[in-house]
């Protein structure tokens, strides 16, 4: 056990690793597609908001038995953010007036991107709103396209 003891590796907790979060996710959500056996299983833009912003104090096995509750009560296709544990949902209500509603636009821009394939003008048109207005909202949000592999 001393030899053991010596050659442990230190991995740091998921918070201090939020460029890894969303591929874990991913992957946590593929394994769910597996074992739930629904194959088209995918959280909404407020859900997905919501669990790549939390702090994560409870690392990989948290984000497991979260997504995995999730999973379970979701209907249908879509984990909505009401299917997340009330300690996620309750993270919206702690902010203020103005973060708040950018974390609800957040989510509706992501949605209705995601929807339409990243496709701008066509998010535009969907929300009736100007493809000017909604680069600016997108830059102020920080909402950018994701990677071809991560979409």
């Amino acid at each position: 056990t001393e030899c053991f003891e010596r050659s442990r590796i230190y991995v740091p907790p998921l918070r201090d690793r939020p460029a890894e979060l969303q591929a874990m996710v991913d992957l946590e959500l593929t394994r769910l597609r597996r074992e739930l056996s629904r194959s088209g299983l995918q959280l909404d833009a407020v859900a997905r908001e919501l669990v790549l912003s939390d702090v994560w104090s409870e690392n990989l096995d948290g984000l497991r038995a979260a997504l995995t509750r999730a999973g379970q009560l979701a209907q249908g296709e879509w984990v909505r953010s009401q299917d997340l544990p009330v300690w996620m949902r309750t993270r919206i209500v702690s902010l203020g007036l103005t973060e708040a509603r950018e974390e609800v636009e957040r989510g509706i821009l992501l949605q209705a991107l995601q929807q339409t394939g990243w496709n701008v003008a066509g998010t535009a048109r969907q929300l009736g709103m100007p493809r000017r207005s909604l680069v600016h909202r997108m830059k102020v949000l920080g909402l950018k396209r994701p990677a071809k592999g991560l979409r």
